[in-house]
């Protein structure tokens, strides 16, 4: 505390830096990213001749470094090794008046450099392309598995469907997205999963639409492990739909069950009778070290169960996006209640599973994939 000022002048100093802060992040006022960018892009349309357009796809990417205040930074965000602007938005939002005094110097430090410009890149704006995969194969990832540095298996979805794509676009990365995703292990069949793939800065813009089926046609016959369909080129905002009723639209899956007791046609009566069941999910032990601990209810709308021999069975099931099919059958110790199991009063396990359908209008369906 300095000397010279009183303490309440103190205090009502680091308050009204923490509502500054909290007014800064969350859209009351402009942030300095968005003045700078308003300032730089006057000065640009003077030195190029030519008008600025949020729309245009040529983008120039300004990146400055502030070496001074990166301790203060780094400390707010609890010594993170990577800061993002949403991460320091987060910390800067949540602050409270003790923990800014704490970690923020009275009075503030006075730098005596200014930013600098680290890195300009002239960048082509991310192009869109989405689609529609099938996964028949039960020894392929939907996304490349990494397990304590080390990679399990060979190839994965993301991977057959994004080398084609990227080489197309001769893009420098790409970014993977999909409505959901299923086990290593699990099928994608019907008319597949939703997806989308991002292109960062690709070289090359324009693809006819002819190009599509050819692409699509090139990704197919590359791997009988997968196929795509409905290939096509999206815009960004439109991109949103394909998260949207994560936890409300429908998916179909057909299950091969294995029961420990003897089975008879009333078992399958008696699960042909449940309908809109609700479960109490919480977070399998397979993922809990990926996913947070919670308990999730989840509604199981219908199911059709048919008796294959005295302890298989063959079970089809429509369920509220999110539900863990798997646990549903074995009840995960006790995890998810009810659960087949419960049902049966038998322990029962899952021999086999796919996914018949993800209930989704997006993207379009294409006339030529129907």
């Amino acid at each position: 505390m300095s000397p010279c000022i009183a303490p309440e002048t103190q205090q009502d100093y680091i308050v009204t830096c923490s509502c500054i802060y909290r007014a800064a992040v969350s859209n009351d006022m402009p942030s300095v990213k968005d003045v700078y960018k308003e300032m730089i892009s006057q000065q640009l349309e003077t030195r190029l001749n030519t008008q600025h357009s949020t729309q245009s796809q040529f983008e120039i990417e300004i990146n400055l470094s502030h070496p001074e205040s990166e301790d203060v930074v780094k400390r707010l965000c609890h010594g993170k090794r990577t800061v993002t602007l949403s991460l320091l938005k987060g910390a800067l939002y949540e602050i409270t008046p003790q923990e800014f005094r704490r970690f923020c110097p009275y009075p503030p430090t006075a730098y005596t450099k200014a930013c600098c410009i680290a890195e300009i890149r002239c960048l082509h704006s991310s192009v869109f392309v989405a689609g529609r995969y099938c996964k028949y194969s039960r020894c392929i990832s939907q996304t490349p598995w990494i397990l304590d540095g080390v990679r399990k298996g060979k190839t994965s979805v993301q991977e057959l469907i994004c080398q084609r794509i990227q080489e197309r676009w001769r893009a420098d990365d790409v970014k993977f997205s999909s409505s959901g995703r299923e086990d290593i292990d699990v099928r994608m069949l019907g008319q597949g999963r939703p997806f989308v793939v991002e292109l960062i800065n690709p070289h090359r813009s324009f693809v006819a639409m002819t190009d599509f089926a050819k692409l699509q046609r090139k990704i197919n016959s590359d791997s009988s492990d997968i196929a795509v369909r409905d290939l096509q080129l999206v815009g960004r905002d439109s991109t949103k739909r394909l998260k949207e009723g994560e936890e409300t639209k429908q998916k179909t899956y057909c299950t091969l069950v294995k029961v420990e007791r003897l089975l008879s046609p009333t078992d399958c009566d008696l699960l042909n009778s449940v309908k809109d069941l609700v479960l109490q999910q919480k977070t399998p032990i397979r993922v809990m070290h990926r996913r947070s601990l919670a308990c999730r209810q989840r509604v199981i709308h219908q199911m059709s169960a048919s008796l294959i021999d005295s302890h298989h069975i063959r079970l089809s099931l429509v369920t509220q996006a999110g539900t863990y099919v798997k646990e549903f059958v074995h009840g995960d110790m006790g995890r998810t209640v009810p659960c087949v199991r419960s049902l049966l009063d038998s322990p029962a396990e899952v021999v086999a599973l796919d996914v018949k359908s993800v209930e989704t209008d997006w993207p379009p369906f294409l006339l030529s994939d129907t």
